[in-house]
């Protein structure tokens, strides 16, 4: 089991009342190094050493745990025996998290009599990420135009992985980021001379190793280097305007020529232009040049995907003129560009689905097959090489790319698709030479009832808040490819090349308006306060996983302002993901409006208590499924937390103190849920007493599945509170597996799984007996497990 899985089993143990009391004189004696000395190391490297544990007694030393500060791992890890005179070595490895090499220790628990618990000191020797950055420069201006050579330098013993140099012109909105080149003693890069401009250059480098990271100068680009830049001497401007109204390549500049009436007489004037998205405008004079006429120029790195806005104003002998001639700053000119390849930043690993959308116009007809056939990750489609999928609101599921399917899978802004492939990839537009989303108004997505898988229309981030919905129109759910999950919180922007889902639970279309507006531009300009949120009491957090993945943004809790029935704290089920392997949702079936499935639902609080109903499933029949519930917060007093797993009919108290409890159960299908019914409610009440079933006399069913070739589900029931002990031993009397220790079970049905795999080094094919001991009974079934 992974550390990243967050699993801790807990295991219950019964204690029975002593029979004898028995005298012994031999005891085990724990010798471990009193302290642990780590090498120096570098913030987010790895180091370790050696912690050496011994037997001086004459008993069998048991090392049940080590208790370890964060950042500290140790292997072997407990539990383990020694015997008398033995001795064991285990590899202390410190991830260095922190520079404040503070001592700190570790717990090494044992049944060492007289010293159950003995502490180890150690005290880390962190390196910070330290390094000089410095412009190689002669001193005073620098030469306008010229590119520049920036130099880092780590300082002695500090290991930095790499090295990036953000740098700007001194008028410039935002820092651009470059790559350092180097040997790690010293790394390389070059300010390009379209940055040295008048009023200078600042510039600052970042240090990262192993996600930790460090700028020179310390405050970064709030107190950046600088180096000073001359003045210019003279412009250089081409003829301007000479391609309004055309469609304009991406990373070309833009020349503007202006005719001037008969007449005349030029003073003054500026072209101001910006990226679609942005909120300022960069501004550049009109000059009049004798032999060109007058001329202005946006440059080429202007020029993006999401294409340019510009307006101009001019001012002659008598007066001041601008184009467009009304509100030129609110309503100015786009120019869309033709992007011959647009690719998304980020590279997405293989194996693993993601939501995709193409944030340009692309030609009429265009499929998704199209940008990708070319591409040696991908290829022509090919179902073993990679895979897409389309949601359809009107069927409500997914369609899988075919030429029947050929019309949903057009490329189209706003439309998002499924994407999977062997190995890893990042998409991109080539061969197809796509076009700027149409950006003078707002690009309105219809939303039909149900949900909807959309995209981003524009080549850059747009925030959320800024979006206007129209009726019942939800929040962006999005998809966490790493997890195999959908996330838990609301997007905060709308990302390009990113798809969501939007849950439109009107029963007619309803609108998505998006603004041609990006995040960055949004957050310079105040946003209305949201209305503040009643006050949330209780949070139960419910996780499903089982061999393939994990489904675990799952919420039912108690709020003020929260309403019986559907309300704005609820969030409906997204669809499942094409190849999702295990899927918990809340059920409402029973809601008139809004009946199905949620993955959100908070009640007001009521002293009566409230029930949620639960639906498990996964991929695989007959496969075991780890539900976990987590409290976040405190139940009232008098309050308890209770699972009833329908399909057994048993009850599960949540124990008073617990915080987190796990329930196993085995999976019935895709398409057969498991039942379970969690009830929140007074603890000496009967809330959810209907659900549960108690047996007259002790019970054990037959294994299920039986035979089978996974997980079986074992079901007994006790007629009151016992002791109960589950063995499972082979044909041959060998002993194979305990599934159930002699722990206390309350009166009622129960079931426990077993997992042959798990047992495999004991375990083979073949007939197996389950034995159930309780009461002085011996109730006994057979187990057929298949290869």
């Amino acid at each position: 089991m992974s550390p990243r899985s967050g699993v801790i089993v807990f295991a219950m143990t019964l204690i029975l009342p002593a029979l004898f009391t028995a005298v012994s004189f031999a005891a085990p004696i724990l010798e471990a190094s009193p302290f642990l000395s780590f090498p120096g190391v570098t913030l987010g490297d790895t180091v370790s050493t050696e912690l050496v544990l011994a037997n001086r007694g004459d008993a069998l030393l048991a090392v049940t745990a080590i208790d370890l500060p964060a950042g500290v791992a140790a292997s072997p890890a407990p539990p383990f025996d020694l015997v008398p005179g033995e001795s064991l070595r285990i590899a202390v490895v410190l991830a260095a998290i922190d520079t404040s090499n503070a001592a700190g220790s570790l717990t090494i628990r044992s049944n060492d009599p007289a010293a159950p618990e003995t502490p180890v000191t150690w005290r880390p020797n962190v390196r910070a990420l330290k390094f000089a950055t410095r412009a190689l420069t002669t001193g005073g201006r620098y030469p306008l135009g010229e590119a520049i050579v920036v130099q880092s330098t780590p300082a002695d013993s500090v290991h930095i992985e790499s090295m990036t140099l953000f740098y700007r012109s001194g008028n410039a909105f935002r820092f651009q980021p470059i790559e350092m080149t180097g040997d790690r003693t010293t790394f390389i890069a070059i300010i390009p001379s379209l940055f040295v401009l008048e009023g200078g250059v600042e510039y600052y480098a970042m240090g990262t190793n192993s996600g930790f990271t460090a700028t020179d100068p310390p405050l970064g680009e709030l107190r950046p280097n600088q180096v000073e830049v001359d003045s210019p001497l003279n412009y250089q401007l081409s003829p301007v305007v000479r391609n309004a109204g055309f469609i304009w390549r991406a990373g070309e500049s833009i020349d503007f020529l202006l005719t001037l009436s008969r007449g005349t007489v030029f003073q003054e004037g500026t072209l101001f232009y910006r990226r679609v998205g942005e909120s300022e405008y960069q501004e550049t004079p009109i000059l009049e040049i004798s032999f060109t006429g007058i001329a202005a120029s946006i440059p080429g790195f202007f020029v993006g995907p999401a294409g340019v806005e510009y307006w101009s104003e001019i001012t002659s002998l008598t007066r001041t003129m601008s184009d467009p001639v009304e509100e030129g700053r609110l309503k100015p000119h786009v120019l869309r560009a033709t992007s011959e390849m647009l690719e998304e930043p980020q590279t997405h690993r293989g194996g693993r689905y993601r939501m995709l959308s193409i944030p340009l116009e692309m030609p009429a007809g265009t499929g998704l097959p199209a940008i990708l056939t070319d591409d040696d990750v991908f290829g022509a489609y090919d179902p073993a090489r990679w895979r897409a999928f389309r949601y359809l609101p009107e069927l409500r599921t997914h369609v899988e790319l075919s030429p029947e399917r050929a019309d949903a899978f057009t490329l189209v802004p706003g439309r998002a698709f499924w994407l999977i492939s062997r190995r890893a990839h990042h998409v991109d537009t080539a061969p197809v030479p796509g076009v700027s989303t149409p950006a003078a108004r707002d690009f309105t997505l219809v939303l039909e009832p149900g949900w909807n898988q959309i995209g981003n229309p524009f080549a850059f981030p747009v925030a959320w808040t800024s979006v206007r919905r129209t009726g019942g129109v939800g929040d962006p759910v999005a998809y966490d490819s790493e997890l195999g999950d959908y996330t838990e919180l609301v997007p905060r922007d709308l990302e390009p090349f990113a798809g969501y889902f939007i849950e439109n639970t009107s029963s007619v279309p309803e609108t998505l308006s998006i603004p041609a507006v990006s995040t960055d531009s949004v957050a310079t300009s105040p946003l209305p306060a949201p209305p503040a949120p009643g006050e949330v009491k209780v949070v139960v957090a419910l996780e499903a996983r089982c061999a393939g993945g994990v489904d675990r943004a799952n919420r039912a809790g108690i709020a003020s302002d929260a309403l019986t029935g559907r309300d704005a704290r609820d969030r409906a089920k997204p669809p499942r993901a094409p190849g999702a392997s295990v899927r918990l949702a809340i059920a409402h079936r029973e809601w008139p409006e809004h009946p199905g499935l949620y993955r959100h639902d908070f009640r007001p609080p009521d002293p009566a208590g409230h029930s949620w109903d639960l639906e498990v499933t996964s991929a695989t029949a007959g496969e075991a499924i780890e539900l976990t519930i987590r409290l976040e917060g405190r139940l009232e007093d008098g309050m308890s937390l209770r699972l009833f797993d329908r399909d057994v009919g048993s009850m599960i108290d949540l124990p008073a103190g617990v915080t987190e409890w796990r329930h196993t159960v085995l999976s019935l299908g895709p398409e057969q849920p498991c039942r379970l019914t969690l009830v929140m409610g007074p603890r000496n009440g009967d809330a959810g007493a209907g659900l549960r079933t108690l047996p007259a006399r002790l019970e054990l069913d037959a294994m299920s599945p039986n035979p089978a070739r996974g997980a079986q589900r074992l079901r007994f029931g006790v007629p009151h509170a016992m002791p109960v002990r589950i063995d499972v031993f082979d044909v041959a009397g060998r002993h194979v597996a305990r599934l159930l220790e002699e722990a206390e079970q309350s009166a009622g049905y129960h079931s426990v799984i077993w997992q042959p795999a798990r047992d495999a080094a004991r375990s083979a094919s073949g007939v197996h007996f389950v034995r159930l001991t309780a009461g002085g009974e011996t109730l006994t079934v057979r187990s057929v497990i298949l290869e």
